[in-house]
């Protein structure tokens, strides 16, 4: 129902607010969140990729981790692209990573991608959410608990989400 509102052709049907959005967001979610609270989370991977570039999947993926944060679940952040938004997020901010590679952005721990010659301890967070960009192919399905597809509404975009739907099914 949330999903249909906000991609509603109508403007006049979708939600007149981002609070309005949050709000049902966060009601559909109560019944998760008290459930995960009465149970330890041991480990959850989720991947988070596009169908194509510009659809919003570090924003997702990031929206996501600062949720579960707030929820109370400890997450972390990981950009598995070479977009390099965190670490010059980290530099605006003037944040040095930790001896885990990690940086704290607003109290979210987040890893940047380091690229493959830089090997680091895992960091200690039960739940990994993945930011993969539009790699969709190179997430290792059989490590990710999950995998979100961020795809574009407009028709001339429906090609490149078929054919990411089609690989990640």
């Amino acid at each position: 129902h949330v999903l249909r509102r906000c991609l509603a052709p109508p403007k006049a049907e979708r939600f007149p607010s981002a609070d309005e959005l949050e709000k049902a967001l966060q009601k559909l979610a109560e019944p998760v969140s008290k459930a995960m609270k009465k149970r330890a989370v041991l480990s959850l991977t989720i991947a988070v990729t596009g169908s194509k570039s510009g659809v919003g999947v570090t924003h997702a993926a990031i929206g996501l981790s600062a949720y579960l944060l707030q929820c109370g679940i400890s997450c972390v952040y990981q950009e598995n692209n070479p977009s390099g938004a965190i670490r010059q997020t980290a530099e605006w901010f003037g944040i040095s990573p930790g001896k885990d590679g990690c940086v704290q952005i607003k109290g979210l721990p987040c890893l940047p991608d380091y690229g493959p010659a830089v090997s680091l301890k895992p960091c200690s967070h039960p739940v990994s959410v993945q930011d993969y960009g539009t790699a969709w192919t190179a997430i290792p399905l059989h490590q990710a608990d999950a995998v979100i597809l961020v795809c574009g509404s407009r028709w001339w975009e429906q090609e490149a989400v078929y054919t990411a739907y089609e690989a990640l099914k």
